[in-house]
C-alpha cells in the first residue's frame, strides 16, 4: 500500500520558475539576430502550461535525496522543450486551428514557420542534454525523438484502417506519448542520486503514467465539451484516426459496424456516417471500458512507488496520477 498524503505547496516550484526562465533566456537571446524570430519565440515558449513532464522530471530527482548539481533542472528544460516541439508539429500535421482555445502557431504564422519553429526548439533541447555531459541521458533523448517521430507517423500513416488493434495502438500511444514521460522520469532520477534499481523502478513509472495519459486523453476526445478543451470534440474519429475507444467498439460489434462503414470511405468524410459512427460509440461501454484500463496503468504506476521512501516529492507524484481521471483537457 502506497502511503499518501495530500500536499498543499508545489515542491519544486522554485524549480520549474528556473525552467520558465530559461525558456524566456532561449527567446531572448534570438533579439540580437532577429526581433521577429524573438518574438515568435517569446510566444510559443511562454505560453503557461501545466508542465507536467518536467515537473516529473524534477520530483524524481530529489525522491532519494537532494541532486549534486543543477542537471535535473537542464533535463527538465530540454523535456519541455521536446514536448512543445512535438506540439507545434502536431498541430501542422493535423492542420489544427487551435489548441486550449488559443490559435495555433501554424494557423497564425503558416505550416512552413510552424515546422521550422519545431525544428529550432528541437535543436534547443539537445543543447540543455548536452550540458549534462551525460551519455545515457543523451542517448535516451535521441532514442525518445525517434520514437515520438514513430509515433506521429504511423498514427498519420494509419488513418481510416480499421483493422488497427490494441497491440498496434499501445506501441504508437507508447512512441507519441509515453516514451517522453519514460524519458522525463528515468532522466530525472539519473540526474539525482538514485542507483539503477531506482531508476528502472522511475523509468516503468514514466512507462505507465504516459499510457494512462494518453488513453485519457482519447477518452477526452470523444466524451469532452469544445468550450473546455478548445478544440473539437471526437476529433480523432473525424480525421480517421482509430483511438482505443474505436477498437474495443470493433472488437464488440465486428459485423454491421457503423464505424467500420464510416472508416472503410476514408479520407471521404460523409457527416451522416461519422455522426453514426460517434453516436454509435457514445451509446456503447467503449468509453467505460478504456477507462478501466487507465486504471490497471494507474495501479501499475503506484505500484512503483510501494519501495520509494515517503517524501514530499513522493506524495506530489501520487497526487499528479490520481489527478488522471480528474483532467478535461
Amino acid at each position: 500500500m502506497v502511503n499518501f498524503n495530500p500536499i498543499k505547496l508545489d515542491p519544486v516550484e522554485k524549480e520549474l520558475q528556473i525552467v520558465s526562465n530559461n525558456m524566456i533566456e532561449i527567446a531572448e537571446k534570438e533579439i540580437s539576430y532577429s526581433k521577429k524570430i524573438s518574438e515568435i519565440l517569446t510566444q510559443i515558449l511562454t505560453n503557461p502550461g501545466k508542465k507536467i513532464r518536467p515537473r516529473i522530471t524534477l520530483l524524481s530527482s530529489k525522491l532519494w535525496g537532494e541532486p549534486e548539481n543543477e542537471n535535473n533542472i537542464d533535463i527538465a528544460t530540454a523535456v519541455e522543450l521536446l514536448h512543445i516541439a512535438t506540439l507545434l508539429h502536431d498541430d501542422t500535421v493535423d492542420q489544427a486551428e487551435r489548441r486550449r482555445g488559443k490559435k495555433t502557431p501554424s494557423s497564425v504564422w503558416g505550416k512552413e514557420v510552424a515546422v521550422l519553429l519545431g525544428d529550432y526548439i528541437f535543436a534547443a533541447s539537445a543543447i540543455y542534454v548536452s550540458k549534462t555531459e551525460n551519455g545515457t541521458i543523451a542517448m535516451r533523448f535521441a532514442n525518445t525523438i525517434v520514437e515520438l517521430s514513430r509515433g506521429e507517423l504511423s498514427e498519420f500513416l494509419d488513418r481510416g484502417i480499421s483493422r488497427i488493434n490494441r497491440k498496434t495502438y499501445f506501441d504508437r500511444i507508447y512512441n507519441k506519448t509515453a516514451s517522453l514521460f519514460k524519458t522525463a522520469s528515468l532522466c530525472g532520477a539519473l540526474t539525482g542520486i538514485a542507483n539503477e534499481t531506482q531508476s528502472k523502478v522511475m523509468k516503468n513509472f514514466g512507462f505507465n503514467i504516459g499510457m494512462a495519459f494518453q488513453i485519457q486523453d482519447d477518452i477526452i476526445d470523444f466524451v469532452s465539451k469544445p468550450n473546455i478543451t478548445g478544440k473539437p470534440s471526437v476529433k480523432d474519429l473525424s480525421e480517421g484516426i482509430v483511438t482505443l475507444p474505436s477498437i474495443i467498439f470493433i472488437e464488440n460489434n465486428p459485423s454491421n459496424n457503423p464505424l467500420i462503414d464510416f472508416l472503410k470511405d476514408f479520407p471521404n468524410l460523409s457527416l451522416e456516417k461519422y455522426q453514426k459512427a460517434k453516436d454509435s460509440i457514445l451509446n456503447s461501454d467503449s468509453i467505460e471500458k478504456s477507462k478501466l484500463i487507465v486504471n490497471e496503468y494507474i495501479d501499475k504506476a503506484l505500484q512503483n512507488f510501494e519501495t520509494i521512501p515517503d517524501s514530499k516529492y513522493k506524495n506530489s507524484l501520487i497526487e499528479l496520477v490520481q489527478n488522471i481521471h480528474g483532467r478535461k483537457k
